[in-house]
């Protein structure tokens, strides 16, 4: 299981409506990508801001590059999100899930 990992903040004023879109338009067509295994969405405040932290699950780097293309360590900002976002980080962490207490993803055990 890989796990994909991504931060940006929107301003407060923004920031409903950039997860909305998150939600309805980036996780609604990863739900279309064999080899997604679902996705977390992190918040807090910060200041004036909303941070947000992505977190999805795949099976393979190859279920990652549909959707990101081959380039996996860049961001994949449109530019609709774009105009939402007062900063993002333009690179996306790739890990291997190493043990799972949830169950479920796939590491049940430490390897």
């Amino acid at each position: 299981m890989i796990v994909r990992t991504w931060k940006c903040q929107a301003l407060a004023a923004q920031a409903d409506e950039y997860h909305r879109y998150l939600i309805g338009t980036v996780f609604a067509s990863l739900t279309t990508i064999q080899g997604h295994r679902g996705a977390y969405l992190l918040k807090r405040e910060v200041g004036e801001r909303i941070e947000f932290q992505v977190i999805s699950f795949w099976d393979t780097v190859e279920a990652i590059k549909q959707y990101a293309g081959e380039e996996i360590g860049r961001a994949m900002v449109k530019p609709e999100a774009r105009a939402l976002l007062a900063e993002f980080d333009e690179f996306v962490y790739h890990y291997t899930l190493a043990h799972d207490t949830i169950g479920g993803l796939g590491a049940g055990a430490e390897s």
